[in-house]
């Protein structure tokens, strides 16, 4: 690989470039298509319009950007499809160099004894987590492998909170003042160290790009496992599909799309339904009395990116003109907060509307137990881990059908569910529920039995054992 063009001035770019720009590749420039930063510089080099790659015949091209799909479309219909290649290829191409190269600081060489998957090193990788339910399945799961014998390590920044039960298995890597390659090198270094292991994704991180480099040159010695939790970006796992042994998805949604929209191979991905913590009895009490106020849970962050909480004013507007007897509880924090505040005020809303601010879990519980709808109607989701905690509560599900949503709810048996972006679906659905407070119960139920059927720890631990003892089998160890 000669000369290679990067399509994209972003983070990601720049993250890819400290990495390429260690390796004999010439790097010919950036492409974008912002025609605004054409003629300008990105990183020393001239950033250029798409027309340069037809130009620029014998050179390669990266999609160094979020928008790979968009982007892959573009390039496929100048003609250029054989021409892109992945950072995970570059990394193949290269990868007994990097290997080396990270390794030429370590005084003696490793010697590596064969052992069974049992006694594998399991790795998850919580390296760019940011305190969400992904960062919550990583120390869940980590816990729950620990406490059935595993060699288990969780990979994370040095700026993330203290984890106390987990400070024997957590190793925070310190990444202040170190460039992406050198972060990069040092994850290589820790898990040459840890070989064999088996690496659970999460993050396009250099984590990965370390366990990719690493199974490139020693195949047997590496397994990868990603844990798809969140619907989309399918082209990125698509892209290191080739090292990837086995996909864990959060949702059956997540499960076809990987199948039918990036061909991966239907025996490489499985489908677990997530957990909740604690599986509870709760006696509950529904607002079955008209003269009582439906008591609407939002326990979102308020954002407008995914969660839509900027459409909360108007919202509450379809509530007014539609006369329902309400009051929405509001949980959480974000961007959007202060247009909520101003608006409640505006209109003299305190009695019909109530901001909680953000809740530990043991203040979410509580609140979702007291609470006769959970509702949510965001753009995506993987699948809502708030959602299913709700449902647990026995809060009657008043959603927009994202991925997660039909594994969990039936509309009009214990819930009630809306397109994406139909908010006025949602409001009618809320107002049904107004006249008919007698089928909250019957609801809520369904919806507890549910969870308490498939969301248990347990049978989720057990299933990721399962998967660990399939790529045995695949192995033949």
């Amino acid at each position: 690989m000669e000369k290679l063009f990067l399509f994209g001035t972003g983070k990601i770019s720049k993250k890819y470039t400290q990495v390429i720009s260690q390796l004999s590749v010439e790097i010919g420039g950036y492409v974008d298509n912002d025609r605004s930063k054409w003629g300008t510089q990105f990183l020393d080099k001239r950033i250029y319009s798409p027309t340069v790659l037809n130009q620029a015949t014998n050179a390669y091209i990266l999609i160094a950007c979020a928008a790979k799909e968009e982007i892959g479309k573009q390039l496929t219909g100048m003609g250029l499809a054989k021409r892109m290649v992945s950072f995970c290829q570059i990394l193949k191409f290269y990868s007994h160099i990097l290997v080396e190269s990270a390794m030429a600081n370590i005084e003696q060489q490793i010697s590596i004894e064969k052992k069974s998957l049992a006694d594998r090193a399991i790795v998850i990788d919580n390296f760019y987590g940011n305190w969400g339910g992904a960062e919550d399945w990583c120390h869940v799961v980590a816990s729950g492998l620990i406490e059935q014998n595993n060699n288990v390590f969780v990979i994370e920044n040095k700026k993330q909170p203290y984890i106390e039960k987990l400070n024997e298995n957590i190793i925070h890597i310190d990444t202040e003042g170190k460039s992406n390659y050198q972060i990069y090198q040092e994850m290589a270094q820790m898990l040459m160290h840890m070989r064999p292991f088996v690496l659970f994704n999460v993050w396009n991180s250099e984590l990965l790009w370390a366990a990719a480099t690493i199974k490139y040159a020693y195949p047997e010695d590496v397994f990868l496992v990603s844990s798809v939790l969140n619907d989309g970006s399918y082209e990125e796992w698509h892209d290191w599909d080739e090292v990837t042994d086995q996909y864990v998805c959060i949702s059956s949604k997540i499960q076809r799309s990987l199948v039918e929209c990036c061909k991966t191979k239907k025996e490489k991905v499985c489908h677990i339904s997530p957990f909740i913590e604690k599986i509870r009895v709760v006696d509950r009490k529904y607002s079955t009395e008209g003269t009582e106020p439906l008591k609407i849970g939002y326990p979102c962050r308020l954002e407008r990116d995914q969660k839509r909480a900027d459409l909360i004013p108007l919202l509450i507007e379809y509530l007014e003109a539609r006369k329902v007897h309400y009051v929405l509880n509001i949980a959480g924090e974000g961007s959007c907060e202060k247009k909520i505040e101003e608006y409640v005020e505006k209109k003299c809303l305190h009695k019909r509307v109530k901001l909680y601010g953000k809740l530990t879990k043991t203040e979410l519980t509580s609140f979702l137990d007291s609470q006769d709808i959970y509702l949510n109607f965001s753009e995506y989701e993987g699948t809502s881990l708030t959602m299913l905690e709700a449902m647990a509560s026995g809060c009657v599900p008043v959603v927009t059908n994202v991925s997660g949503v039909d594994d969990f709810i039936e509309s009009g048996v214990n819930g009630l569910i809306a397109d994406v972006g139909d908010l006025g679906k949602i409001v009618e659905c809320i107002a049904y529920l107004d006249k008919n407070r007698n089928i909250l119960m019957e609801y809520g139920y369904k919806c507890m039995n549910i969870v308490h059927e498939k969301c248990r720890l347990d049978k989720y631990i057990a299933n990721i054992q399962e998967v660990l003892k399939s790529l045995e089998k695949v192995e033949g160890i």
